[in-house]
């Protein structure tokens, strides 16, 4: 795999441990410089994976199999959708961990690191690995977890962790995960038929809508960011 290759400890034994503001504020914005660069097969594939096999899209290209097959839903191990998906999954992981399990050696050993910034980068790391876990689980079922890094994201605590302390809506900056991302993805996680419980997908939707979001009238307008 290509996942956690490049995980600090968050001891500080290491010569390259991440124990001051500077260096942990590069490992998010690597987070999410990943998001908008390196991941754009990933979501052209995920995007691929759901709205084809809806029927709300083609492949197009009939002599594109690994699309054909997708569409068929017949997607086998020579598929690159599978190993794509995977691999850039668990490398978004890695990227989020990086800060997770650096955070409070960070916050122990440089007071530059404000209480305010250090809730919003370990919410925004929280809820972005959250994000890719749940689109794993729906793809490949069981995945293996990095929980040994707390806190870690689950029913019992994703309000508290990530949406409490999630940074407010930033207009100038579509690519921030903010509260209501966060309150999105607990719609989302609750709507599960796993962990299906319709008041909190009311609750969550109602939270969003209150700072200000609302649904787009025009589909063209979903991919003019």
């Amino acid at each position: 795999t290509m996942y956690a290759e490049n995980n600090t400890s968050g001891t500080g034994d290491a010569e390259t441990a991440i124990n001051t503001r500077e260096l942990l504020e590069g490992q998010l914005t690597a987070m999410y410089n990943y998001m908008k660069g390196d991941l754009q097969t990933y979501w052209y594939q995920l995007i691929t994976l759901a709205e084809a096999r809806a029927d709300n899209a083609y492949g197009g290209n009939m002599a594109e199999t690994k699309v054909v097959s997708v569409e068929s839903n017949h997607i086998d191990s020579d598929n690159e959708f599978a190993s794509n998906l995977w691999n850039y999954s668990m490398n978004a992981v890695d990227y989020a961990n990086q800060v997770i399990c650096n955070i409070d050696l960070v916050k122990e050993n440089d007071p530059s690191l404000t209480d305010k910034e250090y809730q919003e980068w370990l919410s925004e790391a929280l809820c972005w690995r959250a994000y890719i876990w749940m689109n794993m689980m729906q793809l490949f079922g069981e995945i293996p977890m990095l929980t040994e890094i707390p806190p870690a994201i689950n029913a019992g605590n994703v309000e508290e962790y990530a949406c409490k302390y999630a940074p407010d809506m930033d207009a100038s900056n579509k690519f921030r995960i903010t509260k209501g991302f966060a309150y999105g993805l607990m719609a989302r996680f609750y709507s599960m038929r796993e962990f299906r419980d319709w008041s909190k997908v009311v609750s969550a939707c109602e939270a969003v809508e209150g700072m200000g979001y609302s649904l787009c009238d025009k589909y063209g307008d979903l991919w003019a960011y």
